[in-house]
């Protein structure tokens, strides 16, 4: 592709070939969702997006353990993961909560048509089949916001900094808090985040945040994202809000 893709999600299956693959989808949909040539397209929403099916491929099995770390699932599907026969990759031109919504259904059709997992790329964060249904059950009761559950990974760690990855896939950056302490910034980057999902802010560099009245304040700078430069294939332009000690 020319460009960088904005969302890319990994379907690992048991469709030994392309055609299994399209024949399963369409069977399993009882026909409302469709592939042919590069596009995938849910006949009922009017939905689609831009697909491609690879053989199987021997590191996604690793990839999917390190990815399901955060919310862990049996070792026996990790085993089925790993000895999958060929793998899809959904991708959109678009992010934000609405975009990431619609890939998402169209992911758990995939799924549901012998996937076994599905793995945002990009963040790495790795769902069950079950897992992620849930997940999308829960953005449709609640709110949208609730995907950063599927889409986000936090926290990452550095010396004086801990960081997320994926917010930028439902449309704002993601956030990295300047502190040593896990507790104090798995609290303010929850809220940090759910502040950009639920509130859409106005937010410019040297504004202050706080998780609440008693809570430490951190000044925010915007800056590019961390994993920009070594990402060919995802856009990560929107980059990261910098939370110092204010």
């Amino acid at each position: 592709m020319s460009q960088k893709d904005k969302i890319i999600l990994c379907i690992p299956g048991s469709w030994r070939d392309r055609t299994e693959f399209i024949t399963s989808l369409v069977e399993r949909s009882d026909g409302s969702v469709l592939a042919a040539g590069k596009v995938i397209l849910d006949t009922k929403s009017g939905r689609s997006s831009e697909f491609e099916h690879f053989e199987h491929d021997d590191g996604i099995g690793e990839a999917f353990r390190y990815g399901t770390l955060p919310t862990p699932v049996p070792e026996e599907l990790l085993v089925k993961i790993d000895a999958h026969f060929s793998f899809v990759c959904l991708y959109s031109d678009a992010d934000g909560l609405e975009p990431a919504m619609h890939l998402a259904e169209l992911a758990l059709s995939v799924a549901e048509a012998g996937g076994f997992a599905i793995r945002v790329e990009g963040s790495k964060r790795a769902s069950s089949v079950d897992q992620w249904r849930d997940g999308i059950r829960q953005a449709k009761e609640i709110h949208a916001a609730m995907l950063k559950d599927l889409f986000v990974w936090s926290l990452l760690s550095e010396p004086g900094r801990f960081y997320t990855v994926g917010v930028p896939f439902l449309g704002y950056p993601d956030v990295a808090v300047m502190t040593d302490d896990f507790d104090t910034a798995a609290e303010t980057a929850h809220h940090f985040i759910l502040y950009q999902l639920l509130e859409e802010p106005e937010m410019e560099d040297g504004q202050t945040f706080s998780v609440s009245e008693d809570s430490p304040k951190w000044r925010m700078f915007w800056q590019r994202h961390l994993h920009e430069p070594d990402e060919p294939t995802i856009d990560f332009s929107r980059g990261m809000w910098r939370l110092e000690p204010a």
